[in-house]
């Protein structure tokens, strides 16, 4: 749905339609609170690093498919190769277990997908939906994904990676996506007082002018009022002012 007629669509008229009618902004977050009982609220908006390794690649379009399902959003994606000393350095934490070669050949084995995956409490919940690392634990879990998309009887190719714990997510992140900023994301309440605070007073005033104007095109009609009368745009200096010696 277009951005602007979801906002017509949540916006009300206060009175009749008319030259003085006013609107009113209510986010449909604000229409459902009654039948929330704010669980989201609690949980923590985060991102998180999902790789699909080689031996599910060909599966990543059906695994992508169920991790939308699943509410977790993908935020940018990476299709790479990865050299044995890219793996290790990747796998360094674990590099005394009896899985690290395993899994370093099988993560360099071919092309992988890295994911940024983001939603309220990511890490734990994406962790939760792969499952264990483990044939004999995974096995244990036929849900899980690793179960589905993991090869069985193996340990090391078990499909899919995910980050222990937010500062695990953050180094694993930056090595697939130096580039990216890991920022705290609001949460609900956050993100209403947010908007409530410097969206919504300029964005009423706006959306009230479009319903009186009706103009042909209202996106670009809204677009130019917004960039016209944004409240923090920098003043211009009077250039024709004269200047004191």
């Amino acid at each position: 749905m277009d951005i602007t007629n979801e906002m017509l669509n949540d916006a009300t008229l206060n009175e009749e339609e008319g030259e003085g009618a006013d609107i009113t902004i209510k986010s449909r977050g604000d229409a459902d609170q009654g039948n929330n009982n704010n669980n989201n609220n609690k949980r923590p908006i985060q991102q998180t690093l999902g790789i699909i390794k080689p031996d599910a690649i060909d599966k990543s379009d059906e695994i992508i498919n169920v991790l939308r399902r699943e509410g977790l959003a993908i935020l940018q994606t990476r299709r790479v190769q990865l050299t044995p000393e890219q793996a290790a350095s990747f796998y360094q934490d674990m590099y005394e277990t009896e899985w690290f070669g395993g899994s370093v050949t099988n993560l360099s084995s071919g092309p992988l997908l890295a994911l940024i995956l983001c939603g309220p409490n990511a890490v734990r919940h994406w962790l939760e939906m792969i499952g264990p690392s483990t044939w004999k634990e995974r096995s244990a879990q036929p849900n899980c994904l690793r179960n589905q998309y993991g090869e069985q009887g193996c340990d090391s190719n078990n499909a899919l990676h995910g980050s222990e714990n937010e500062t695990e997510a953050l180094r694993e992140l930056h090595f697939f996506f130096p580039e990216v900023i890991v920022e705290p994301i609001f949460g609900d309440n956050l993100a209403s007082l947010y908007l409530n605070q410097n969206v919504h007073p300029v964005l009423t005033v706006g959306l009230s002018k479009l319903v009186r104007e009706r103009p042909e095109d209202p996106v670009m009609w809204l677009s130019d009022w917004l960039l016209a009368n944004n409240p923090n745009k920098p003043k211009e200096l009077n250039t024709g002012a004269d200047v004191c010696s």
